[in-house]
């Protein structure tokens, strides 16, 4: 695929227009307007990184292909931030200040986009995550963050009733990965699930890169509970599926994270089937802004989308929609232009809230017959 993209840190991918020159902070000349892009390029999300890059990538090819941006064409320029908070910020500096990029995408994982954030507002850069959700990062209002995809907690006000009431659950087990998005997710669903009287057996948790899950799982199998919850990224997501399945454990399955992806899926085999999901997205919505998008992700990668892809894509052209209405290429003016975004994406309407939350769908899926196949679309917002 040609587009106007460029990697550092690892490899160049697609065509590099004309990149900003240092003059004035945060402007870009008119032949290319930079778009900073933080993401995981190497380590343990790799895999789930490398899709939002495709995603990010096709959404600025789409732009450029309409004539592009005020008469200019957009420029990924992507730092690898390896979902490690000190990676992240590293990258966020050097795109700031080297590249005076005049907005921000990413950091994927939440405890990396934690990390960029105060950076984000002390430079004055727009900063916009389409996939980070632990809730505490719009807990408060920040100047310069916003936020398209729903949080841990509002993805769980979405589900729980159904867990409830369709899974028939009375006891579940968490496992979950050891950081700010893992421990919230466990929070917010576990606060919930009491609430309906589910009990809460245990919690326990994992660090990136972690490969044996064999102690925990005889664990949590001895302890017999309805269902296990898991949230988790890609590489240990298919671990834990097909030692789940190694183990013979016949709970209900539920998962948050990487669990609805075609790369989850084609790399977990059978052991990825059975598996509830919540997610924001997954690739079989039946919506005619999603078909498009399926249709020309597949065209270009030749694979389906997955909730990664779609939050890069989204991103991007959440951002191009406030530089166009900014009028100019200025931080400030594309962060007060994202204030007033009223845009219909693929994952549904995006608008912002006082903290700069969106409130797009969540979406409750079932991994069945080689792909994740909806169950019910809810709104976040109420």
């Amino acid at each position: 695929m040609k587009a106007v993209y460029a990697l550092r840190r690892s490899i160049v991918v697609g065509l590099l227009a004309t990149v900003a020159s240092f003059a004035s902070p945060h402007v870009t000349q008119a032949a290319s307007i930079n778009v900073g892009v933080i993401s995981p390029v190497t380590g343990p999300v790799a895999l789930d990184g490398e899709s939002f890059r495709q995603g990010a990538e096709l959404a600025a090819k789409e732009v450029n292909d309409a004539g592009g941006v005020l008469g200019s064409q957009l420029t990924l320029i992507v730092e690898d931030g390896e979902c490690k908070p000190n990676v992240s910020a590293s990258a966020a500096e050097k795109l700031m200040v080297r590249d005076s990029v005049p907005v921000l995408v990413g950091a994927h994982c939440s405890p990396a986009t934690a990390a960029v954030i105060p950076l984000a507002e002390r430079q004055k850069v727009p900063f916009v995550t389409g996939i980070s959700s632990a809730p505490s990062l719009t807990a408060t209002r920040r100047e310069w963050f916003f936020r398209l995809a729903p949080t841990e907690a509002m993805t769980a006000n979405a589900a729980v009733p159904y867990y409830v009431d369709k899974l028939g659950l009375k006891s579940i087990e968490f496992l979950v990965l050891n950081d700010e998005w893992g421990r919230q997710a466990a929070e917010a669903n576990s606060k919930l699930l009491e609430q309906k009287g589910v009990k809460v057996l245990s919690t326990d948790y994992f660090l990136p890169g972690e490969s044996e899950f064999g102690a925990t799982l005889t664990k949590i199998k001895a302890a017999n509970p309805d269902a296990i919850f898991v949230a988790s990224n890609t590489r240990e997501a298919i671990l834990v599926a097909k030692k789940i399945q190694e183990l013979g454990m016949t709970q209900k399955r539920i998962g948050v994270g990487a669990w609805p992806t075609n790369t989850f899926i084609a790399r977990a085999g059978d052991a990825g089937m059975g598996w509830t999901v919540i997610s924001q997205y997954v690739a079989t919505l039946d919506t005619p802004r999603n078909h498009k998008f399926v249709e020309e992700f597949k065209k270009a990668y030749k694979v389906v989308p997955d909730k990664y892809a779609v939050s890069g894509y989204d991103a991007i052209h959440v951002v191009a929609d406030a530089i166009k209405r900014a009028g100019k290429p200025e931080a400030a003016k594309i962060r007060d232009a994202l204030e007033k975004t009223n845009l219909e994406v693929v994952q549904g309407h995006v608008t912002f809230d006082a903290n700069h939350q969106a409130y797009t769908n969540a979406v409750i899926s079932e991994n069945r017959n080689g792909t994740s196949n909806v169950l019910k679309v809810v709104p976040t917002k109420k």
